[in-house]
């Protein structure tokens, strides 16, 4: 059907959405990371340029976002073996 592909964008090229997708983020990881605002989230996804890490891409649908999927260097500080 037209229009149910999804579309891949870097949030370097839909800040418009860095509130829905911070706002995600912040209801699914929030209590892991209490020191992190769903102010600062938005301002992390707002600063990401989307040529490094960290980035975040984002899925649309018919202009919609989806979900999201973030590359950062490191995302479990209280375990730096991982890292």
């Amino acid at each position: 059907m037209p229009g149910l592909e999804p579309v891949v964008l870097n949030i370097s090229n839909g800040r418009h959405l860095a509130e829905t997708i911070a706002g995600w983020h912040h209801r699914e990881w929030g209590h892991l990371e209490g020191s992190q605002s769903l102010a600062q989230r938005v301002a992390d996804l707002e600063s990401q340029r989307g040529d490094g890490v960290p980035t975040t891409y984002i899925a649309l649908i018919d202009g919609s976002p989806i979900g999201s999927a973030s590359v950062v260097d490191c995302d479990m500080k209280s375990r730096p073996d991982l890292h």
